[in-house]
């Protein structure tokens, strides 16, 4: 008896002692936890510190002015075990939920670049509401920096909502608002111009722009704005909407000189149209703004036919702006500005939006067939 009690107390001991083993095992320790984007950052360096990618990936990124992609980086850059393994990882995502593309560009104020004094750092959704932004330098030092003053060091800024992912969601909005029947089928884009069955196309053309404030914390870098235009598609008052993209408007107090067709005047029935200008933001992702403006077009749309075609204008263009959430309107960054009533064969010199946030030139232009 006195033996199997010793045996029995011996294998609780064992037991005891495994389950203890097992617990702590079980429990990560907190210095080791990370987030996803520095993660993704601390494997960028990795990949940037092997033999010749920096000097590879520095030299792309001095020499373009816009963000460079995840492509354009695979494409550069030694092919090793460890630099698979992270562009497996940062893949560009085009389901219709979530259109994200990865990209890079470097954030400098200064004349000449230390590479030894270079941080990286991953750009968060709302970097305005921060009061740090976490960088690593080479070694995986973790740095941090103030998201509202620009540091006197270089940064390579990884995001994956901006330049490159607007170019998607463009497409994938301009689809929502066909689907929803405020954009016809047959929509005429700058690329389809050339095969358009009429012998020249009657059209508006942006020459000058200038934002007065774009809001963005310095790591969020260019602002990624885009149009939406509005106008009267037929004797029945029924809305026709498109978005277009502007990716050369980048900062705030700065001229821009784009040449850029607004406005295919063949899709409206009446000589006059709505430009509204937003700016992507992570508060809303694409789907929900576009559903938030179809929803309100959607909801005045029984009451264009009897009304006439000016007041049906002013009546879509201010549909698009009650629907909006009211932060929009006051201190965030998401809706920029609105100009009403552009007419067909009427120029405009340094005009303003009804919230003074843009100014433009716009100008008649008629594109003519080869």
């Amino acid at each position: 008896m006195k033996k199997f009690t010793v045996l029995m107390m011996s294998l609780l001991a064992i037991l005891m002692t495994s389950c203890e083993t097992q617990e702590e095992s079980s429990i990560p320790e907190i210095e080791t936890l990370i987030s996803v984007n520095d993660q993704v950052v601390l494997d960028f360096i990795e990949v940037f510190n092997e033999t010749n990618n920096s000097e590879l990936i520095l030299g792309e990124l001095t020499a373009n002015k816009f963000p460079i992609s995840l492509e354009t980086i695979s494409s550069k850059i030694s092919k090793t075990k460890r630099s698979e393994q992270f562009l497996s990882f940062a893949k560009t995502t085009k389901n219709i939920n979530q259109r994200e593309a990865y990209e890079f560009w470097l954030h400098f104020d200064g004349n000449k670049l230390d590479p030894q004094k270079l941080l990286v750092a991953f750009s968060p959704e709302n970097a305005e509401k921060l009061n740090t932004i976490t960088a690593f330098d080479l070694k995986g030092n973790k740095i941090a920096l103030d998201p509202m003053i620009s540091p006197d060091v270089p940064v390579i800024i990884i995001e994956k909502n901006g330049f490159h992912a607007l170019q998607l969601r463009v497409e994938a909005m301009n689809q929502m608002l066909k689907d929803a029947g405020l954009q016809s089928k047959d929509a005429i884009t700058f690329d389809q111009s050339q095969s358009f069955s009429k012998a020249s196309l009657e059209t508006t053309k942006l020459t000058k722009i200038e934002l007065k404030d774009d809001q963005e914390p310095w790591i969020k870098g260019g602002a990624e704005i885009y149009a939406v235009t509005s106008g009267i598609r037929n004797t029945n008052n029924e809305a026709e909407l498109k978005v277009i993209p502007m990716y050369y408007l980048d900062h705030d107090d700065e001229a821009y000189y784009p040449n850029q067709i607004m406005l295919f005047w063949d899709e409206y029935r009446y000589q006059a149209a709505n430009i509204q200008l937003f700016e992507q933001d992570s508060n809303y992702n694409y789907q929900e703004l576009i559903g938030i403006i179809i929803d309100g077009v959607a909801q005045i749309a029984g009451t264009l036919s009897g009304q006439s075609w000016i007041n049906a204008l002013g009546t879509i263009a201010g549909a698009i702006i009650e629907v909006l959430p009211d932060s929009w309107l006051t201190d965030d960054d998401d809706y920029v500005d609105s100009f009403y009533t552009i007419e067909k064969n009427k120029s405009y010199s340094n005009y303003y939006g009804a919230s003074r946030n843009a100014k433009v030139n716009l100008s008649p232009f008629t594109v003519l067939e080869n």
